[in-house]
């Protein structure tokens, strides 16, 4: 003959406000996104977290929402346009108790940079030096590229782009 016994802790504590760092889907960026971001969550709570929700929506969700999930990484589509975006983020305990919105921002960059060229007769070596001058409202410009005949957008891990707006062009 075995006893058992269950015991049930009641538990109307909710899980403290969570923090998170966004990253966009496709770069890993942390500073800008074209619109899908990943948010990492970390929640704690007196016992122990269960789901994980993200949106772009700040409205305190209820335990029956739509978006809870068990993985503390959570996909969120941000709204078009350019600009800061904010994500909430929330943690509900195994008793249904929802924490206070935390919340993180990335901002969305999905217009492309604009550019001009500047460059001076053919050098005597068959290069030209091209001086490339570009804008982009939201991020900014990082870096360069210049290549001459060819329209395709070159490929972002091209080692031909740089820092300098001067770049020499072979013909």
């Amino acid at each position: 003959y075995r006893e058992i016994r269950a015991l049930r802790i009641y538990d109307n504590v909710a899980p403290n406000m969570p923090t998170g760092v966004l990253t966009d889907t496709s770069s890993g960026s942390a500073d800008f996104t074209d619109g899908q971001v990943t948010a990492a969550i970390t929640g704690t709570d007196n016992f122990e977290i269960r789901y994980y929700r993200a949106s772009d929506d700040p409205t305190q969700p209820t335990g029956a929402s739509t978006g809870w999930q068990g993985s503390p990484n959570v996909l969120v589509n941000l709204p078009a346009g350019d600009g800061s975006k904010s994500v909430y983020l929330w943690t509900q305990d195994w008793n249904g108790n929802i924490s206070p919105a935390g919340e993180d921002t990335i901002t969305v960059d999905q217009t492309k940079p604009t550019s001009s060229i500047g460059a001076p007769p053919t050098n005597k070596d068959g290069t030209v030096n091209v001086n490339v001058s570009g804008s982009d409202a939201t991020s900014g410009v990082l870096a360069y590229f210049a290549k001459a005949g060819d329209t395709t957008p070159p490929d972002p891990n091209d080692p031909g782009w740089t820092l300098s707006p001067m770049i020499t062009v072979p013909l």
